[in-house]
């Protein structure tokens, strides 16, 4: 890693490499940066420099006339009342934006930001400026960081579908890198694609990830290879030995199956 990628890393890099907007000689430009092209300058063709101000977030920016994104003019956006709310998220007196796209239908007067991608108002939830409705708007939440589980006094929803059978009030995502499962009192619950899937847990209250939820999972009666039970393996007593290996008191196990030199005896 560079010392110019480092800094880009730690959004520090921004200013040395011009990244943003700026007035010159009368006109403002957007500047880039890609490793390819190196530093970029772009005039914003109509952009008057006289009123032009960039907004907190530093992406988002605004004159007398229009509102921008990245530089980008943002069609038919009221630039009085425009304001940022952060980064990926902005609104005027009418409507609400993703970027520099108008999310249809979303009510600036309630629109809340949950996570650089999920909002909500009054009525629906927004994955980007993608509505769905809501069981119960209010009490709407993420519950991990991507916004990818979220829940409701009503429901329980993954990437936008409601995860069918899942009880709000016991609901948690199991820690683990990539959020893949999460449970209830009655079963735990995997992510494949934009689905959530009951796996059928033996015991979801005492169900654990055993190295980070990678491949093996655990509860104090079963163990798990990626979400599907290995029959006969003891959760009480599993172990693992390696990255791919593990035991119980009765087996040993490679890749979600008995081991192979054991099913030679």
């Amino acid at each position: 890693m560079n010392a110019l990628t480092f800094l880009v890393g730690l959004g520090l890099g921004s200013a040395l490499m011009g990244v943003g907007y700026r007035v010159s000689n009368g006109h403002v430009e957007y500047g880039t940066f890609d490793e390819g092209n190196g530093s970029q300058s772009h005039v914003i063709e109509g952009a008057d420099a006289a009123t032009f101000k960039v907004l907190a977030d530093g992406d988002y920016a605004k004159d007398s006339r229009s509102a921008y994104w990245k530089g980008l003019r943002i069609q038919d956006a009221d630039a009085t009342s425009f304001r940022s709310i952060s980064k990926y998220h902005a609104k005027d007196s009418q409507h609400v934006y993703f970027s520099q796209l108008l999310i249809p239908g979303a009510d600036p007067a309630t629109f809340v930001e949950l996570t650089l991608q999920l909002a909500k108002d009054k009525t629906h939830a927004y994955d980007g400026w993608v509505s769905y409705e809501l069981c119960d708007a209010s009490t709407f939440h993420p519950l991990d960081a991507p916004g990818h589980w979220s829940v409701d006094r009503k429901c329980v929803y993954f990437a936008r579908q409601v995860v069918a059978g899942a009880d709000p009030a016991t609901f948690s995502v199991v820690e683990g890198r990539f959020s893949e499962f999460a449970k209830d009192k009655h079963d735990v619950y995997r992510s494949q694609g934009s689905k959530a899937v009951a796996i059928g847990a033996c015991d979801p209250d005492s169900f654990r990830l055993l190295d980070g939820g990678t491949f093996w999972q655990a509860d104090n009666k079963c163990v798990y290879w990626s979400g599907k039970i290995i029959p006969g393996a003891d959760g009480a007593s599993f172990k693992l030995t390696g990255h791919f290996t593990g035991k119980d008191r009765n087996h040993a196990y490679a890749s979600g199956k008995v081991a192979a030199e054991e099913s030679a005896r």
